[in-house]
Parts: C-alpha cells; structure tokens; sequence
C-alpha cells in the first residue's frame, strides 16, 4: 500500500468517444480506483441510473447547487444542458481510493493531481 494522497484521474473528451468504454475497463483493471458520478440536467438514456452513470437533477436542482457553490466546476454544454462536478468529489478522494472523473470537453478542464486542493487550472 502507498503512502501518498490519493490521485484524481479525469477522462475528458466529446460525447460519443468512448469514455465509458475506457472508465469500464479502467475500473475492471485498478482495484484502487473508484468512479467519481458528475450531475447532470439532461434526460436518462438508454439503460442510464439515476447515481450510476451521472445524478440526474433538474436544472432548478443545479442551478441552486451553483448558488450554494457545491461544485468543483461546472458548465452548459450545447446552450442546453448542465454538467457539474461536485466539490464532494475531492472529500471523497480522502476515503484512500484514487478517483475517476469521465467529463464532457468543456473548457480543458484539469484538477490538481493531489487530492485535496480545490483550485482549477484551466489550460
């Protein structure tokens, strides 16, 4: 077992370019690593669960966490729907797992690789 801090992981590409495929088989192969679940305004699809795949709240439900300012970063794609990380994200990060984070592109996001600090960088 390491010593150091847990490390964030955060998989950022455009929809449709196999996140979920490379999030699955990464958990399949790293016992230490836990998927960390962003929320989201848009519909279910397909077979998705409400805490599986993403939290599905509505966007007044968002827009409230925004004010409440529960999010590590968020943004709206496509002028429509919102995508957020919750700051909640990085606490978990504590529990000694290393964590993994599947993010639309939006605006290059990178968090710092040790857990704990909340300061974005943004290349």
């Amino acid at each position: 077992m390491r010593d150091s801090k847990p490390i964030v992981y955060i998989i950022s590409a455009p929809s449709g370019s196999g996140k979920s495929t490379l999030v699955n088989v990464l958990l399949a192969m790293t016992p230490r690593l836990d998927f960390s679940i962003s929320y989201t305004t848009r519909p279910v699809r397909g077979s998705e669960q409400n805490g599986k795949q993403y939290y599905f709240v509505s966007r007044q439900e968002f827009e409230q966490m925004i004010a409440a300012d529960e999010f590590l970063e968020h943004a709206s794609l496509y002028g429509r729907d919102y995508y957020g990380t919750a700051r909640r994200f990085l606490r978990e990060a504590g529990s000694g797992l290393d964590q993994l984070d599947a993010a639309e592109d939006r605006a290059g996001l990178v968090l710092p690789a040790a857990a704990g600090g909340e300061h974005l960088l943004q290349r």
